[in-house]
């Protein structure tokens, strides 16, 4: 259940693309690059939300105050960074959904994450379809670039209440 007087909150739902291609064709120093590389995409975009890992590619970013704000910005820079990702041939490429939270008809937290989910699969699939006609256009020079090694990048985690909910929550220092 939603606290009443929660205010106004969003949630994004991030996953990374081919990411089991990227752990099976190029290892998984490959993939654990790949995830910090979003990692820190998604951390610098929603600078002043909490960010949290819960699969293995897929993060949750709940916005309140500036962040949901600026929700549409936010999310149109994320969507902006990859399509120029995905464009090139560069990692990551992180298909997300954002959906705000409504009063008169969301009971719990799963009504506004579910429609957040479901945004971010359609997303998922707008980028393959984007890609698999980019790729039958052939690959530009930059097809295939690597996400920036950063081996030794440190991922703090911080406690974050919803709903009374505890949650942890990864956060890079960018």
């Amino acid at each position: 259940m939603i606290d009443e007087g929660s205010g106004a909150f969003g949630i994004v739902i991030c996953d990374i693309n081919d990411l089991k291609l990227v752990n099976d064709t190029e290892g998984h120093n490959a993939g654990d690059r790949c995830i910090k590389a979003a990692c820190r995409l998604i951390c610098r975009i929603f600078a002043h939300s909490p960010v949290f890992r819960v699969g293995g590619d897929e993060f949750v970013v709940v916005l309140k105050e500036q962040d949901y704000r600026n929700r549409l910005s936010l999310q149109a820079a994320l969507k902006e960074k990859v399509q120029e990702n995905n464009r090139i041939g560069a990692r990551p490429v992180v298909a997300s959904g954002l959906a705000e939270y409504e009063p008169d008809t969301d009971r719990r937290v799963a009504d506004v994450f579910n429609r957040a989910d479901a945004r971010m699969y359609e997303d998922k699939t707008e980028l393959k379809e984007q890609k698999l006609l980019q790729d039958r256009s052939g690959p530009d020079e930059n097809h295939h670039r690597r996400a920036p090694d950063d081996a030794g990048l440190a991922l703090p985690v911080f406690r974050y209440r919803l709903g009374g909910d505890l949650c942890l929550s990864l956060r890079h220092a960018v």
